[in-house]
């Protein structure tokens, strides 16, 4: 899922000249729920530290998080009966399957088209085997086959629509390496041939381009950033491990 900023809390820099030491500090309730974290960083001589904290709100019957807050606003979030998350604040939707599978996404607030919009097809075994994305005018498929082969199209009605191919090489369930046969039609400037190394938490990769390697470590309990350099990038965000190119 694509992660969410409020007011001017970007996601870092883009330069290490603006990298600068932290400190996070958690609370939790009885049953380790978190229920707050502050995040304090200097700022210079003349301004001292600087600081912004992020409140979690869980229901006590179920324990399922209802509400977010970051300085003065705050997010919300409902649940159908199975626990499965169907509205996040007023404008994004989700829809489930009878058997818990993400259906559709939607970004659409009230009286408004949706801004965004994907929806999900399955495999008798649960597998998911297609995907259909729109948003902002554009709309394209990509199909999936036994997780080692992607299929990717843009949908634009002409009679050569814009296509590529990319084939996972697996080692046993983690992937060491990609490789895109055609065009990066969704201009994700991603090479065509990527190497993928973890560590044994298995949250981190190395993206290799000529002579540029990008890093990415998932912090589970912080927000998408990232630092570049000529030869790093280290991109640090929630969980789940995967970073779809699509909401769900």
């Amino acid at each position: 899922m694509e992660p969410i900023f409020w007011g001017n809390q970007v996601p870092g820099g883009s330069s290490v000249e603006e990298a600068r030491p932290y400190i996070e500090h958690y609370s939790y309730d009885k049953t380790g729920g978190l229920v707050e974290k502050r995040h304090e960083y200097a700022l210079d001589a003349a301004h001292g530290v600087a600081q912004w904290k992020r409140t979690y709100q869980t229901d006590a019957a179920s324990n399922r998080l209802v509400a977010m807050g970051l300085g003065g606003e705050s997010r919300g979030y409902v649940y159908d009966g199975g626990g499965n998350l169907v509205q996040e604040n007023s404008e994004r939707h989700y829809e489930w399957d009878h058997a818990g599978r993400l259906r559709a996404f939607r970004v659409q607030a009230a009286g408004s088209p949706a801004s965004s919009y994907g929806a999900y097809g399955y495999d008798g075994v649960g597998q998911r085997v297609q995907k259909v994305s729109i948003r902002g005018g554009g709309a394209h498929a990509t199909v999936y086959v036994d997780g080692i082969f992607e299929h990717h199209q843009i949908l634009d009605g002409t009679s050569m629509p814009a296509q590529a191919n990319e084939l996972h090489v697996m080692d046993d369930a983690s992937r060491v390496a990609s490789w895109r046969v055609g065009p990066d039609i969704f201009n994700a400037q991603k090479p065509a041939v990527r190497y993928e190394l973890e560590d044994h938490l298995g949250n981190l990769y190395v993206d290799w381009k000529r002579t540029r390697a990008r890093a990415r470590s998932l912090n589970r309990w912080n927000r998408d950033c990232h630092l570049d350099t000529s030869t790093v990038t280290l991109r640090r965000r929630f969980s789940p491990r995967f970073y779809p190119t699509h909401q769900g």
